[in-house]
């Protein structure tokens, strides 16, 4: 959600972040994770999203579009 917020100018996932929001309960509830910044994940998200989009690319049915069904 940080990722579409700053593409859009937008704020919605302000009320995560707030203190003891979701984003609070997620990190201090089981099982225990890293405390990293949340911009950490979003930089890390547009790095996956960057890597799908350029890999899309790559992808000859794409390039030609056309969409392979699925049996």
């Amino acid at each position: 959600m940080l990722l579409l917020d700053a593409k859009l100018g937008a704020d919605h996932a302000a009320r995560f972040l707030a203190p003891n929001g979701l984003w609070q309960q997620w990190v201090d509830g089981p099982p225990s994770k890293d405390r990293d910044a949340p911009d950490s994940y979003r930089e890390f998200i547009g790095q996956l999203c960057s890597f799908a989009d350029e890999s899309a690319k790559h992808c000859p049915t794409r390039m030609h579009g056309v969409i392979p069904h699925r049996k």
